[in-house]
């Protein structure tokens, strides 16, 4: 399984339907067990829209999972319960270019994911937002980056924003939902070269 080793410290699955990237949950399971089973490092991650708290802790259960990832308008209380009762939460925030589309200071996930404002989506837009769409004070360090993420604009995304990570989907694709091993392997080169550089800054 490739992302298993690549180096990638977390491995989405989509739990949208309606999404070309949809796995179903039985077979997320299976998929996630393997995975764990070539890299015990690795923290699968759902990926969900406007579940209940009980749905998401069912679902994690299911697949063997303690990570979620919300992509709708789930509440900071929401967020608050499923800590609280021992999930791991990536709350993502739409950025536009009238700001952020939630009031973020509410929310106390895990982590954050900033992806890119678009009315039809609700992730997995393929597009790069500008930093200046951020208020100042937005906790980037806290946060993973999404929207348009490449093997050629990595490191420049890293550099300017400095995130917690990346989240890459449709820039290491061959096609909508169809990941691509060598655009994944050339994304861990490029990450694993501006690692290096870093350490020798230092």
């Amino acid at each position: 399984m490739e992302v298993a080793h690549s180096g990638a410290d977390f491995m989405g699955f989509v739990m949208v339907p309606q999404s070309r990237r949809f796995v179903e949950p039985k077979i997320a399971r299976e998929l996630i067990a393997l995975a764990l089973n070539e890299n015990q490092r690795l923290e699968p991650v759902l990926v969900t829209v406007d579940l209940t708290v009980e749905e998401l802790i069912e679902l994690a259960q299911l697949t063997g999972t303690n990570w979620v990832q919300l992509h709708g308008n789930e509440s900071a209380q929401q967020v608050e319960e499923l800590r609280r009762r021992g999930l791991r939460v990536i709350k993502a925030i739409k950025v536009g270019a009238k700001g952020t589309l939630l009031r973020w200071e509410e929310y106390a996930p895990d982590l954050f994911l900033c992806d890119t404002y678009d009315p039809n989506l609700a992730g997995g837009t393929g597009k790069q937002w500008e930093k200046s769409w951020l208020p100042v004070n937005f906790p980037l360090a806290q946060t993973l980056v999404a929207g348009g993420v490449t093997a050629d604009n990595a490191t420049k995304i890293l550099q300017e924003l400095r995130p917690y990570g990346l989240d890459v989907s449709s820039g290491v694709e061959i096609s909508p939902g169809v990941k691509d091993p060598l655009k994944i392997r050339l994304l861990v080169k490029a990450l694993a070269d501006y690692a290096s550089n870093q350490t020798k800054e230092k």
